[in-house]
């Protein structure tokens, strides 16, 4: 488990889930005699999997960033591709590590991305973290 800790989240997810199974499946089967793996390396997925949402929240500011600056000096438009930014570099995504999917829809941009399947969010008041990712930014008139 602490070999995929800190591998990039796209790279150790599904190695990391493999691992969980794996420890829970143990522990179903015969009993620990201090039960600290069974209860600690499943929360350490949990915990890994906060940070690549921080990450991933961190990540998507700096492409807003980005498509700000970039219309700032050519008349409040948007880039037809993200690899047209020029100001600042399109941070690529946390969960997938590709580019963020990048679209116009007239004057508006949309920016998309991966769910990330089976991640419960235990934010209060947040939507959860298994829904995809979706945003639209415009320029204010």
């Amino acid at each position: 488990m602490l070999k995929w800790y800190y591998v990039p989240y796209w790279q150790a997810r599904k190695p990391l889930e493999q691992v969980t199974g794996r420890i829970e499946k143990l522990g179903q089967q015969q009993q620990e005699i201090l039960p600290l793996a069974s209860g600690t390396l499943p929360a350490m997925l949990r915990a890994r999997n906060t940070l690549v949402r921080v990450d991933r929240e961190i990540a998507l500011l700096r492409l807003v960033e980005a498509l700000r600056m970039y219309g700032a000096s050519h008349e409040a438009r948007f880039p037809e591709t993200l690899s047209e930014l020029t100001e600042a570099p399109a941070p690529l995504d946390p969960v997938t590590g590709k580019p963020f999917r990048y679209s116009l829809r007239g004057d508006t941009a949309v920016i998309d991305g991966e769910p990330m399947a089976g991640v419960p969010n235990n934010v209060k008041g947040s939507p959860p973290a298994s829904l995809p990712l979706h945003v639209e930014v415009r320029f204010a008139k």
